[in-house]
């Protein structure tokens, strides 16, 4: 019988096979290489390295460290995040700045609400459409 495939997660998301091996790995101060097959998170996620001395045996990297490097990449994304941001910001403070009839944002609401005979039309055009079919 064979297990089921190791589904793709976050390192915040850790599975429960992934969960285990590190505790065995942990206690013990290796696993088999073959072990981590189960959850090879492990090793994506940086929590589990080969041994120097035998590239069969998996050690485990100290929780604190692998708690520290974690939050570092996630610092850093942030940080990519927030340069991104002024990026966009420097790029278009200077285009509303620009005069003209398709500048500023439109006097009309984003919503418009439909009644009376527009609103039986639209009614009926969706159920034409079959738009609410395809979502059930």
């Amino acid at each position: 019988m064979t297990s089921a495939p190791h589904l793709m997660h976050d390192a915040e998301e850790l599975c429960s096979a992934g969960t285990k091996l590190y505790e065995r790995a942990l206690r013990e101060g290796h696993v088999p290489a073959e072990a981590a097959r189960a959850a090879p998170c492990l090793m994506d996620i940086g929590l589990l390295h080969p041994a120097v001395d035998d590239l069969h045996r998996l050690e485990p990297v100290v929780p604190a460290l692998a708690l520290h490097r974690l939050l570092r990449t996630s610092g850093e994304r942030i940080a990519r995040e927030r340069r991104r941001e002024e990026r966009l910001a420097e790029t278009f403070e200077p285009l509303m700045a620009v005069e003209g009839n398709h500048t500023a944002a439109p006097a009309t609401p984003a919503l418009t609400l439909l009644s009376g005979r527009s609103r039986a039309r639209l009614g009926y055009l969706i159920g034409q459409s079959g738009i609410l079919d395809q979502e059930r």
